[in-house]
């Protein structure tokens, strides 16, 4: 009871206070019910309704400043009334009541969302209201012409509103609320006027049932709004982002030719085997002789095989070149769906034209290809506009275009990793 009083004395001073979560703070309200009225008659004598009457109505908007404090103005209508007695003594009441009222969502300042109970919500209200009693001439013929002018009322209310979450939109709720009232002139019969010096003149006691519905773009309402809930989801979203940056991550550092540099940052991403590369996968030349130094001892045992050779360095690049244009191992490579050959495959080009512009009496055959995505007649296309573009490349160089000969052979069958559907798309030479 001590935590609740301190929650309503401090309600006032922390109504700014956020959460930092965007929800939405507007709903309207109705609902109807019952009623029972007491009066401190002018013999200082309470008395009581003996039963409870049929209609109490309201009709509110409030505004939520959180999720646990807020304010609503409200508009309520109470018929009482007395038509089982004499003529004389029968009475009709009307009950006209406008209020603002601070809120309390008591389920969220008290914690007990966070205990497990996510479906049922105790707001408290509290506030002043301004009410106009009316008496029924025609009900009551007792009533004088003098008390057809309104009978007005200053009120405190307070009262308890318990909530049942229907969807996020919706909320059944009931309501107890009690009015002590002051000013009164006249009891609710309007039949005697109030004379005693009292300041509660009278009660009103009201039970009712109706529906909230939240307003807003907002997925939550501030009456629900589960902070530990979205804290889950909160750390789940975090956590398939940062999935997907290491997966990101991983994709970089692939590494197709095995060179020991990320595809992501290989100029050469198809490097011979065993090739020693730079740090941008590039092929290590470090005589400038056009012959990789990988492969040189490899050349060395199959063309010097005399320990102190005669050949010359044309011959040699010349058999070289020979060598990695009949093997496969100098391949134009291309993007996806491109037909530009990547600059790091330029040198396969310059290859050949040299060897060809050496070679007067031997052609080539271009040989395009194509990998597994796309249609069988898209690839086919697309392998034939490859060869077609490297054959115009080296004929611009000089070359006879009547010495080149363009084969399109399609689409590959590959495996999905990005460095094998690399590898498909090119262009191989065949000399003859």
């Amino acid at each position: 009871m001590k935590k609740l009083l301190l929650l309503l004395a401090l309600a006032p001073s922390m109504l700014f206070a956020q959460e930092g979560i965007d929800y939405n703070k507007w709903s309207i309200e109705a609902d109807a019910g019952i009623l029972k009225p007491a009066m401190d008659w002018s013999d200082n004598n309470w008395q009581f309704a003996k039963g409870a009457d049929f209609l109490s109505a309201n009709l509110g908007a409030r505004y939520m400043f959180n999720t646990k404090f807020g304010l609503k103005l409200n508009y309520g209508f109470n018929l009482i009334q007395d038509l089982d007695g004499a003529p004389e003594q029968d009475y009709t009441t009307n009950y006209h009541e406008i209020s603002l009222q601070f809120v309390n969502n008591l389920s969220n300042a008290l914690g007990i969302k966070a205990d497990g109970v996510r479906g049922f919500n105790l707001l408290s209200h509290y506030g002043l209201a301004y009410s106009a009693i009316i008496f029924d001439e025609d009900e009551n013929p007792a009533v004088s012409s003098t008390k057809s002018i309104p009978d007005s009322v200053a009120s405190f209310i307070i009262g308890l509103t318990p909530q049942v979450k229907l969807s996020e939109k919706f909320t059944l709720q009931g309501d107890v609320s009690l009015r002590l009232n002051a000013t009164q002139d006249y009891t609710f019969d309007g039949l005697q006027q109030i004379t005693g010096n009292d300041f509660i003149d009278s009660t009103l006691l009201t039970a009712t049932v109706g529906l909230a519905y939240n307003l807003g773009k907002n997925e939550y309402h501030a009456d629900w709004i589960d902070f530990s809930k979205l804290e889950v989801e909160k750390e789940n979203e975090e956590l398939a982002a940062l999935n997907a940056r290491i997966d990101a991550i991983d994709a970089k550092l692939l590494d197709g030719d095995n060179d020991g540099v990320a595809d992501a940052f290989d100029l050469e991403p198809n490097t011979v085997t065993g090739a020693l590369v730079n740090t941008k996968g590039q092929t290590v030349d470090t005589d400038n002789d056009g012959i990789p130094d990988a492969l040189k001892p490899a050349l060395d045992k199959k063309y010097l095989v005399n320990p102190n050779p005669t050949y010359t360095k044309e011959e040699i690049i010349a058999a070289t070149t020979k060598e990695l244009l009949s093997t496969g191992l100098a391949n134009v490579y291309f993007n996806t769906n491109s037909d530009k050959p990547l600059s790091s495959s330029l040198y396969a080009i310059d290859a050949m034209i040299n060897y060809l512009s050496a070679n007067p009496t031997v052609s080539a055959e271009l040989q395009g290809y194509a990998d597994k995505r796309g249609s069988d007649a898209y690839n086919q296309n697309l392998s034939q506009r490859r060869a077609q573009k490297v054959k115009t490349l080296i004929a611009e160089a000089g070359i006879d275009p009547s010495r080149l000969i363009v084969v399109a052979n399609g689409e590959v069958e590959s495996d999905n990793s990005a460095p094998s559907l690399q590898l498909k798309r090119k262009v191989v030479f065949k000399l003859k």
